[in-house]
């Protein structure tokens, strides 16, 4: 087997690089002064990567090289939708959690591979962040400070439903960093 050229294992490690806290501490900034497809796309990203975490916090502790095998390219939990469906058939999230995820990542996906300018205002953008339910649920007053209300805008829904999502998987997987006694819905 050869091996990747340095420039191309490079790329591979800035494309996985989750960042420091620093970067995690601006993102939501950044992510709500940016345009819809760059928003959708890195909002949706934090989700994955905290499924991702809490998925693997239930695991047994994995090397590098077995790690790549269940979550690498070829991996069997490589694609996003088939860890949403192991989270659920695992208990780890309720019904309601696999709905938004579900809908998270297909609205992620037609941002990232669609080829036509769209944004939150596209008919069918529009509609799917309708059936996004998680900010209704948890009546947070976190979401609408940080997005404002009401959340009947496409654009705030889908960025509070990402932010509520990441909390609730990031305090699953960590608890013992947050002693508010607040968690977000995972049911």
């Amino acid at each position: 087997m050869t091996r990747d050229p340095a420039w191309r294992s490079d790329l591979k490690k800035l494309a996985y690089n989750p960042g420091g806290l620093l970067e995690a501490l601006y993102m939501p900034k950044y992510i709500s002064e940016t345009d819809d497809r760059i928003a959708a796309i890195l909002a949706a990203t934090g989700v994955e990567d905290h499924l991702i975490a809490f998925i693997r916090t239930s695991m047994v502790s994995l090397n590098k090289t077995e790690d790549n095998e269940l979550f690498g390219q070829a991996g069997p939990l490589a694609n996003h939708g088939i860890r949403i469906k192991l989270a659920y058939a695992l208990g780890f999230i309720g019904k309601k959690t696999l709905n938004n995820l579900e809908i998270v990542r297909l609205i992620r996906n037609a941002f990232a591979h669609s080829r036509k300018a769209i944004s939150f205002s596209t008919p069918e953008i529009h509609a799917a962040c309708k059936k996004l339910t998680i900010t209704d649920q948890t009546e947070s007053q976190e979401s609408s400070m940080l997005f404002g209300l009401p959340l009947d805008d496409p654009r705030k829904r889908f960025l509070a439903t990402a932010r509520l999502l990441s909390d609730g998987l990031m305090r699953a997987t960590n608890p013992q960093l947050f002693d508010d006694g607040r968690h977000a819905p995972l049911d």
